[in-house]
């Protein structure tokens, strides 16, 4: 399996959200997605990461190749799971697992703007 790039990781997320109206913004460098301001989806290194509810969330960790997202040593992100290759590998589980997180970013209330110091 050859690693990939930000750019596919992106584009293969990005073909397998269903349709709703997302918005795509660089944060850190690297890509993310959110509906209603809250954050559903990303690329970090050379995975992606998904926001699932807690009971997706423990669903999903039973399988492999699926952890919990750790952006940095000890920051675990509570909802956050990350994707490994062998889930992007298997289309109808990506496809699943972005619709869980597509549905239950949709269900949180909008996430009003930081206010500026």
């Amino acid at each position: 399996m050859t690693k990939r790039s930000e750019d596919e990781l992106r584009e293969l997320l990005k073909q397998h959200i269903p349709e709703v109206d997302f918005v795509e913004k660089k944060m850190f460098g690297k890509y993310a997605f959110f509906i209603n301001r809250n954050m559903f989806a990303g690329v970090h290194q050379s995975y992606l990461f998904l926001r699932l509810s807690s009971e997706d969330r423990d669903e999903a960790l039973l399988h492999d190749g699926i952890t919990l997202f750790e952006p940095r040593k000890g920051m675990v992100m509570g909802e956050y799971v990350v994707l490994l290759d062998c889930v992007l590998d298997k289309k109808s589980k990506l496809r699943d697992l972005i619709q869980k997180s597509v549905s239950y970013v949709s269900s949180l209330p909008h996430k009003e703007p930081k206010k500026k110091k």
